[in-house]
């Protein structure tokens, strides 16, 4: 999280900043931008165990075949100006978008009022060799359904991707290949 404090807090430990924040001790005019350290953010992960590509994983998890892969996504139809129709099991019907990004694929949910999306990657940390579900909301907190849901998408789709994908070699086994990002740093 960045919060944007007054010039009044350079060189100190504002209180606003709450316990253990990590100054970036830089300003900018009469401002001072701190970097907190949240365990409060609504992101879910799932990791599954399975071996494959970043091509592979675009090539099979897509709009069409969210519901062989994940029990919450009941249905797909036909697109509409915001994306392909979505049914879920927990919330009804809504839009979804998908699009490739490094390690695999991006789903978002345009008119979901929490900005529900989640990528499904493979080749990078925290575990390269399997497929990482990560999913994220744009509230701090919600309540505790709507967090059991959102978990319980990301858990089937785990289940279904490690019961039903199986790599172009039809062994389940194919050797991770990520693509080497250069270092723009220097």
């Amino acid at each position: 999280m960045i919060h944007v404090a007054k010039a009044g807090c350079i060189g100190k430990m504002p209180e606003h900043c709450g316990p253990n924040p990590s100054h970036a001790e830089r300003t900018e005019g009469t401002l001072l931008i701190c970097r907190l350290k949240r365990k409060d953010f609504m992101e879910f992960f799932e990791y599954a165990d399975i071996l494959t590509s970043q091509e592979e994983i675009r090539n099979k998890v897509s709009i069409d075949t969210l519901p062989l892969f994940c029990e919450a996504v009941e249905a797909v139809d036909a697109a509409e100006e915001l994306g392909r129709v979505i049914y879920f099991r927990h919330w009804g019907r809504f839009h979804l978008q998908k699009e490739d990004i490094m390690g695999g694929v991006r789903f978002s949910v345009p008119d979901c009022p929490n900005a529900l999306a989640w990528t499904v990657t493979t080749g990078y940390p925290p575990y390269p060799e399997k497929i990482v579900l990560h999913g994220t909301i744009n509230r701090l907190a919600h309540d505790p359904e709507f967090i059991a849901a959102t978990q319980a998408l990301l858990a089937t789709l785990k289940t279904g991707l490690e019961a039903n994908f199986t790599n172009e070699a039809g062994q389940g086994q194919a050797e991770p290949r990520p693509i080497q990002m250069p270092d723009l740093r220097g």
